[in-house]
């Protein structure tokens, strides 16, 4: 197959960011706090939804899709679900607990 340079896959949208090697690990380690500074059942569940979708043939996006909306309605339900609507209308950074 061909290989597409770093550049050549940001710009067709393949890549979200192209960094430079010498910065590669700061920006991980920045988009790795980032990431868990969200709710960790939400960041749970979206793992668990690209587990279960790498791979798939098309046809499997309807239970990937039931998957999706079955934890969207749990996690709406939870206690880190409130605490970010709470944090939101107080102008506060959120405190997720995981429940």
């Amino acid at each position: 197959g061909e290989i597409i340079d770093a550049p050549t896959a940001e710009r067709y949208g393949l890549v979200s960011e192209v960094v430079a090697a010498d910065g590669l690990m700061d920006r991980v380690g920045a988009l790795a706090a980032k990431i868990a500074g969200n709710p960790p059942l939400a960041v749970r569940h979206i793992k668990e939804g690209l587990r279960r979708g790498v791979g798939q043939p098309a046809s499997a996006l309807p239970e990937l899709a039931t998957y999706v909306g079955n934890g969207l309605a749990r996690l709406f339900a939870s206690h880190d679900h409130a605490e970010a609507a709470a944090a939101f209308m107080a102008k506060r950074a959120p405190v997720f607990t995981g429940e």
